[in-house]
């Protein structure tokens, strides 16, 4: 679950993602690998199945996945799941 965002808004998405939970997830780079800041994973992965779209700020993106963070911007109800590809983004 994400930390960024104000309180309240937060055990809204916590329902609203935990709905989709249990789902065939995405099919590209899961997390799970080994961290250089811990010894011991310290997250907890869940797939989702793919039904939401948001519109994200980010910084950085290597080796297909973002890095440094990203930041939700907007909820995206006008885009379809399968509209939004790594490919689209600029370099």
């Amino acid at each position: 679950m994400t930390t960024a965002g104000a309180d309240e808004n937060k055990a809204a998405l916590r329902r609203r993602v935990v709905a989709l939970a249990d789902g065939p997830g995405f099919t590209g780079r899961a997390p799970g690998g080994p961290s250089r800041w811990s010894t011991e994973r310290t997250e907890h992965y869940e797939a989702l199945r793919p039904e939401l779209v948001v519109e994200v700020a980010y910084d950085h993106v290597s080796g297909k996945r973002f890095r440094h963070g990203t930041r939700l911007l907007r909820w995206r109800p006008d885009k379809r799941p399968d509209q939004c590809r790594m490919e689209q983004l600029g370099r």
